[in-house]
């Protein structure tokens, strides 16, 4: 048998050649299923794009842009010269991504990874970017599997052009032909739903029996279930949005209303605040509130819809500072003797 070997090697192809099995028939040299010609192919290796893209359904659009999804990946390919696959994160312009921290399991130089074929991987990009492996031989096969994302995303879609598997949140494959793109895609929508403005947390404040000369403080309390929730990132609170002041003008009579900052909900459930007056006074005269109120939101999916919505129980709850005039008991009042002599009469010692 003859083949053709190339004694050259380029890692971004993948060589095939012919065998000729020349036999002699009746004396005569003939060449079994060919016609003498020896061919070696190159064939350009394949490339295997792994994306993200996020659905933004909320109705603020406040979805990170910065946000980053974890995937691990595990990428054999059996024809590898030096046994090593290599990759790199590509933004949305084509452009390489050097950030630190986002890959585990493989060393980078300029932004292109390498790694042991078979080896496991921890790749995170943000939405619009992706992972790009290249130089996959014929064979080379390849499984994906996103991490749970961050409250608020939900993975909702995988595309794999190759035909293989792919079940939220697992795709896997083969590179069945060269010089070929094969891609996985991954789609998570993003939803919540902020109480802010109108719709914000809030307190009402009244004034009885004298115009107020101050302002009056209000603070929120999460319950314990709730303040593990803004912890674990399932509720989102602005800065200082637990706390809130009223005018320092409040006519007497009259009430305003005192909202607190913005809290976003990402994920369904029960969440309980308490409210209460913080500010206290030895003015005499007044009685200040010191009732506390409970305000309750219900973060529900819209049946309709699907979007999240919430449903505030309890929310503007009044506190009144009452003003009672005191009643006068112990006054010193100043007085000055004068006394008037008439003429011829000498005043008295």
């Amino acid at each position: 048998d003859y083949t053709l070997v190339e004694t050259t090697t380029d890692p971004h192809y993948e060589y095939s050649a012919e065998t000729e099995h020349p036999m002699l028939v009746n004396g005569t040299l003939t060449y079994v299923g060919s016609d003498s010609i020896l061919t070696g192919t190159n064939t350009r290796k394949s490339e295997l794009d792994i994306t993200k893209t996020v659905v933004d359904n909320s109705d603020n659009k406040i979805a990170d842009p910065d946000q980053l999804f974890a995937y691990d990946v595990t990428v054999t390919d059996g024809k590898a010269t030096d046994g090593k696959v290599a990759f790199s994160i590509l933004d949305a312009n084509g452009d390489v991504v050097t950030a630190d921290g986002r890959v585990t399991g493989a060393t980078a130089t300029n932004g292109i990874y390498s790694t042991t074929s078979a080896a496991e991987l921890t790749v995170k990009i943000k939405a619009g970017e992706k992972i790009a492996f290249t130089n996959l031989g014929t064979g080379s096969t390849y499984s994906v599997t996103e991490e749970t994302p961050a409250y608020g995303y939900v993975n909702t879609a995988i595309t794999n052009s190759d035909g293989g598997t792919a079940t939220v949140p697992t795709a896997t494959g083969t590179i069945e032909q060269g010089n070929t793109t094969y891609a996985v895609g991954y789609t998570n929508t993003f939803d919540s739903v902020t109480l802010s403005g109108d719709t914000a947390l809030k307190v009402t404040k009244a004034v009885t029996g004298h115009d107020a000369t101050e302002a009056f403080g209000f603070s929120l309390t999460p319950d314990a279930d709730t303040q593990a929730a803004i912890a674990a990132g399932k509720v989102k609170v602005a800065d200082g949005a637990l706390t809130a002041t009223s005018s320092d003008g409040i006519k007497k009579g009259t009430t305003e209303d005192v909202n607190f900052g913005d809290i976003t909900f990402y994920t369904e459930g029960t969440y309980t605040f308490t409210a209460d007056e913080t500010t206290t006074t030895t003015a005499g005269g007044w009685a200040y509130d010191t009732a506390t109120h409970d305000i309750t939101v219900t973060v529900s999916k819209d049946a309709t819809t699907g979007k999240l919505v919430a449903n505030v129980k309890g929310n503007g709850p009044t506190f009144t500072n009452a003003y009672t005039a005191q009643p006068v008991t112990d006054v010193t009042i100043p007085v000055r003797k004068s006394l008037s002599v008439s003429a011829g009469l000498t005043a008295p010692d």
